[in-house]
């Protein structure tokens, strides 16, 4: 817990609140502080489709290449392996990658070498574009293919696959305590699932709607202290664990199919995949 939601903690613990839960009250506070941020437009490279943050460096990557940038939006672009995914593992200070074909890293301490260890080539034939997204949690990797309608989780060390989960075109994933929360793009929503056996325990939305706390074609899908946040064609929503929104970023203009999301040091940034640029919000 940071030091500003430590300080509300004890100031509404000092209050008879009878009416709602101390979290979702600093949940609440929170998110009205995206809405009232400034907003920044960073124009990057051709159709980027997935970052990651990690230690002052965003991460991209793209069907051409995968660059990292620095605080001062200094790019180094790597012009091999290319990558259509990507995610960080922190613990072992491993950037992961997946292609078509194969699943490589890179360690976090060589930020602008262009050293890359091959970990293991995918078992499977993937036709298309490659898989849609990444996530890490300990030693599972998932990877989700649309073209195969499935959900594969691999040990990230070798590359053995330990499950696979069926779901129509899934998009973006992540993961949180026992859960997985994959964006049904095809029917519009999010599922969540148990991540041991793929069950099916609720979703959020769920047909195509604008209103609020639906979504048009979730394409991905990213978790920070507490809050789950989900972007689709045209906004970024925020909810809590149980799928309640609380709050809901752009007018349906702002955006034009959002590909991937990640928050770092207070500022969220948002890949606009159409528009060819990232947007970032700067929190207070």
């Amino acid at each position: 817990m940071s030091k500003r939601k430590q300080n509300l903690s004890a100031i509404f613990s000092k209050i008879n609140l009878l009416c709602k839960d101390i979290d979702v009250l600093i949940l609440e506070y929170d998110v009205r502080e995206w809405e009232i941020s400034a907003r920044d437009k960073w124009k990057i490279f051709e159709n980027p489709t997935g970052i990651s943050c990690y230690d002052q460096y965003i991460y991209t990557c793209s069907n051409q290449y995968v660059s990292v940038y620095n605080k001062h939006r200094q790019k180094f672009p790597f012009d091999h392996p290319v990558a259509t995914a990507i995610d960080i593992d922190e613990k072992k200070k491993l950037l992961y990658i997946a292609n078509k074909s194969q699943v490589w890293t890179k360690s976090l301490h060589l930020v602008d070498s262009n050293h890359w260890q091959l970990s293991w080539n995918l078992s499977i034939s993937i036709i298309s574009n490659g898989p849609r997204a990444m996530k890490i949690d300990n030693e599972d990797l998932y990877l989700s293919i649309p073209c195969l309608n499935q959900i594969l989780v691999y040990h990230s060390r070798d590359g053995l696959i330990l499950n696979k989960f069926y779901i129509k075109g899934p998009e973006g994933i992540t993961v949180h305590q026992s859960h997985l929360y994959v964006c049904d793009s095809n029917d519009h929503r999010v599922q969540v699932l148990e991540k041991k056996n793929g069950n099916f325990v609720h979703q959020w939305g769920g047909g195509a709607s604008s209103k609020y706390g639906h979504f048009l074609l979730p394409m991905c899908i990213y978790y920070d202290d507490a809050i789950f946040f989900v972007g689709d064609a045209c906004d970024v929503q925020l909810f809590t664990e149980d799928g309640t929104c609380l709050q809901r970023l752009g007018d349906g203009h702002d955006f034009y199919q959002i590909r991937g999301l990640c928050v770092f040091n207070e500022q969220l940034y948002v890949i606009d995949w159409r528009r060819n640029r990232i947007l970032i919000f700067h929190g207070n």
